[in-house]
């Protein structure tokens, strides 16, 4: 059972290889684009993941996700370069599982979330999420003034000596440490804008061979 959603949630995304050419053209929304369950693997480097249109209705992502796939081709049909198994337009969103397929589902990702390098692997992306400039200051932005649930309130005694045990830099990272770590943060997103806007320009050229 499927059903279509209206929100500006969705957007198109592109699995690029080290010589920015796409393999894989993808519709998605929230942490879609990062999922392993594809039918192709992500790229391990992150900085090669590009989403190439956003705050899109699901209908506006299935029209561009098509017309980026029919402009590149597919591997599996002799028409180019793209490792899809369809045109697109065909996602799963709305999508209403079975008891026994949820069921399934949540038995996988207990034994998966066991392993202790999962639960490494997960750790350190949280930590490079929890640690980036960009997202806390857009975040800071976004609690200012009447925004923040405090705005006009203070706090209790109780509740500033409870804060007060509470370690902030959680890595204990040396200032050095903490700036080197925005730099490398900040050429990967450096790096990421560049391909995307170079993906963004084949697509919008004729000169499709140059790409």
């Amino acid at each position: 059972m499927y059903k279509i959603v209206s929100s500006l949630a969705f957007y198109v995304y592109a699995y690029l290889r080290e010589d920015g050419t796409p393999y894989y053209i993808g519709k998605g929304k929230g942490k879609r684009s990062k999922s392993k369950q594809h039918i192709v693997s992500p790229p391990t480097n992150r900085a090669l993941i590009v989403i190439l249109e956003a705050n899109l209705t699901e209908l506006g992502a299935f029209a561009i996700e098509r017309r980026i796939i029919r402009w590149y081709g597919r591997k599996d049909n002799g028409t180019g370069i793209l490792r899809n198994k369809s045109d697109g337009g065909d996602g799963s969103s709305g999508y209403i599982h079975t008891d026994a397929a949820k069921q399934a589902s949540s038995i996988s990702n207990r034994s998966a979330y066991a392993k202790p390098e999962t639960m490494e692997r997960y750790t350190a992306s949280m930590q490079e999420v929890w640690t980036n400039p960009a997202r806390n200051a857009k975040i800071s932005v976004a609690l200012q003034g009447s925004n923040n649930h405090m705005f006009g309130k203070k706090h209790t005694a109780e509740s500033r000596a409870k804060m007060g045990r509470v370690p902030h830099n959680k890595l204990n990272l040396t200032p050095d440490e903490i700036r080197l770590r925005r730099n490398a943060q900040q050429r990967e997103r450096n790096k990421r804008k560049s391909l995307q806007t170079k993906v963004v320009a084949c697509i919008g050229t004729e000169a499709k061979n140059s790409c």
